[in-house]
């Protein structure tokens, strides 16, 4: 840098550099907390299905044990991927985000060479205004490249269906898929027999039952 730049224009350039590093390792680290997101995700629509409702509290706490560990997995080889911003990778990515041209962040570690001292003071001031212009982006989830296969979009159009055919009223059987024990004396083979029930309905009527329907069942 510089060292000509002046003191409030280093200060700028190094907040502006340390957020560029924050956000750039933020967005990596989809790779290690999106399996743990997708397998609750997993979890919790199998839930909603009221499928934990077919197996033993001992099946049960097998599958989630199994979700925990294949999440695990995954999020330790995403972690393997990690790595540090150096500083010029955070000025390319300031120049990118505020749409400046001709690198000039890249610039600033210009030396003064012999020649007009004019030409290196509009150097300078063209230094200070991209400096001023710099801006940090919006952070990008990463979930596109932690999630290749979009199976965060399958689970949440199966969580709609769940909770459209079995009713609204069963949303709370997503936090028993979490809990074996608790769910073992919630959700019984009865309440999974009503999702069956249930489904068998919504593809004769095209609507969801009633929960006084449902229990007719």
């Amino acid at each position: 840098m510089p060292a000509d730049l002046e003191p409030r224009s280093k200060a700028r350039l190094n907040r502006a550099l340390i957020l560029a590093r924050a956000v750039m390792l933020w967005e990596q680290t989809a790779r290690v907390w999106a399996p743990w997101l997708l397998g609750a995700g997993v979890l919790a629509v199998a839930g909603l299905w009221g499928l934990f409702g077919f197996v033993p509290p001992m099946a049960h706490t097998a599958v989630v044990v199994v979700a925990a560990l294949v999440a695990l997995g995954f999020s330790v080889w995403g972690a393997r991927g990690l790595r540090w911003p150096s500083r010029e990778d955070a000025k390319r990515r300031l120049q990118a985000d505020s749409a400046l041209v001709h690198a000039p962040l890249e610039a600033l570690e210009d030396m003064p060479a012999v020649g007009d001292p004019a030409l290196w003071a509009l150097h300078k001031a063209q230094a200070e205004d991209a400096i001023k212009a710099a801006r940090v982006g919006r952070p990008k989830a990463g979930l596109a490249e932690a999630d290749p296969y979009a199976l965060r979009y399958a689970l949440v159009m199966a969580a709609v269906m769940a909770l459209w055919a079995r009713g609204p009223d069963k949303a709370g059987d997503a936090l028993y898929a979490f809990r074996p024990v608790t769910n073992a004396a919630h959700v019984t083979a009865d309440a999974g027999g009503h999702a069956v029930a249930a489904v068998a309905g919504l593809f004769e009527t095209g609507r969801p039952p009633s929960p006084v329907s449902a229990k007719a069942r």
